[in-house]
């Protein structure tokens, strides 16, 4: 029996499901018996909070009001799982070993296992997205387009995959050229209005550490591997040749590297196009008349092993991000005292929503960079206490990883005020995490 034969007979779609239900279930299972709770990161706890307070405020939230605790961890991996299902039978004209190639791929990229291993809107966004590729698969071009325009109204960054769709339908024929631009006129003008081009705006913000961020190899919180990079920049190479497509598909993909750094989960659509494109170098690497059996098999071993071992430091860091025990712990406790205003790092502020307060990172980003500094760097009594009356802050969230951020010294800038003050009480200690209230 030759390989291809053999290789066709085995219920792959069942193994893929299989492979996405022990990932998407591991980091469950791990935060429910080492962290005693189950929900990773921020957004997971505003949405949840969101849910609890008003679910009539985003579709998302409404979804979660029927039991939210319950279905912020269970139906993201329902959605990842029917996402699958949807990317697999979107291209049954595509030959199998591509298609299982193309699906292994996507969901062990981290992105994927990011988005539906919390509870955010990006769960339903990227199901949408996948519905509106599965109606273009079944030639229902105008329904697929139609879906994907309406993404921009949820999250402007949206605004880029419909740039994709319009400039697929015109490469293919399906839309005229005046139809295409009144498309994209028409979308652009209710972006501005609802969102203002606010994210054009945050563009000042980039740097090339932002950037760096899109690989987890480089510490990047989601994205993908350089494994899987590597293999898109081949099979980028191979569509060198046709000159027209490789400039679109640069050009999407620098603007999307772009766009990620300011809204980093757009990462997820990045990857769309990453897979794709690994897939395409995969087949050129197998296709290829290598000078050395040996060499072909230490080079495919390699990036099989480079891959594995992206996904494996994801995951092991992935199930041990915030929030930590500690954290949760500290959330509980703000839960029982009288809500207020709490100065923590940025990275916190979802935690303290749902607990009930008022994160001063809620600000602006200016705003709260220009009083950040000054509360936690200030050498002046009497400048700190003002702000802290000014702000109405009622409680200053410290912990290790706050002390590595800001200060060299332990008795350095605001936690010399801490140590030396009246003003402030020491309010609740567990392990490293100090919560002081402003007295």
């Amino acid at each position: 029996m030759s390989f291809m034969k053999w290789f066709a007979k085995i219920p792959w779609f069942l193994v893929l499901l299989t492979g996405c239900c022990i990932l998407l279930a591991y980091p469950l299972y791990y935060r429910h018996y080492f962290v005693a709770q189950t929900l990773i990161g921020g957004q997971s706890y505003y949405w949840l909070r969101v849910a609890l307070d008003s679910p009539f405020s985003h579709v998302w939230s409404f979804l979660l009001s029927f039991d939210p605790l319950l279905l912020s961890k269970v139906l993201p991996s329902l959605f990842g799982l029917l996402s699958l299902t949807l990317l697999y039978t979107s291209f049954e004209k595509v030959t199998l070993w591509k298609r299982v190639l193309l699906c292994f791929f996507f969901i062990t990229v981290p992105s994927f296992l990011y988005v539906f291993s919390t509870s955010s809107p990006y769960v339903l966004m990227v199901l949408l997205f996948l519905l509106a590729c599965y109606l273009w698969s079944r030639d229902f071009m105008y329904s697929a387009l139609t879906l994907v325009a309406l993404l921009p109204l949820f999250y402007p960054s949206f605004f880029l995959l419909l740039v994709v769709f319009a400039v697929a339908f015109l490469y293919l024929g399906k839309l005229d050229f005046r139809s295409g631009l009144f498309v994209l006129f028409l979308s652009s003008v209710l972006l501005g209005i609802f969102h203002g081009f606010s994210w054009l705006t945050s563009l000042q913000y980039v740097t090339f550490s932002h950037i760096s961020l899109s690989f987890t190899d480089l510490g990047g919180s989601f994205g993908f591997g350089f494994f899987l990079f590597f293999l898109a920049l081949i099979g980028m190479y191979h569509l060198w040749y046709q000159r027209l497509f490789f400039v679109w598909i640069s050009i999407f993909v620098f603007l999307w590297m772009l766009a990620s750094t300011v809204y980093p989960l757009l990462l997820i659509f990045l990857s769309f196009f990453v897979v794709a494109l690994a897939v395409v170098g995969s087949e050129l690497i197998l296709s290829y008349r290598w000078s050395s059996s040996y060499l072909k098999f230490w080079s495919i071993l390699l990036v099989m092993c480079g891959l594995f071992f992206t996904l494996l430091s994801f995951t092991t860091s992935f199930v041990s991000s915030e929030p930590s025990f500690t954290t949760y712990k500290g959330m509980l406790y703000l839960q029982s005292v009288e809500p207020g205003v709490v100065f923590a790092l940025p990275e916190y502020k979802d935690f303290i929503f749902y607990s009930g307060h008022t994160p001063l990172s809620s600000l602006s980003r200016d705003e709260y960079n220009f009083i950040a500094y000054r509360l936690w760097y200030g050498t002046q009594f009497s400048e700190v206490r003002d702000l802290l009356y000014e702000k109405q802050i009622d409680y200053i969230w410290i912990n290790d990883h706050t002390r590595r951020v800001l200060w060299h010294d332990d008795l350095a800038g605001l936690q010399f005020h801490l140590a030396h003050s009246s003003l402030f009480t020491l309010a609740y200690e567990k392990h490293d995490l100090h919560i002081w209230r402003v007295q």
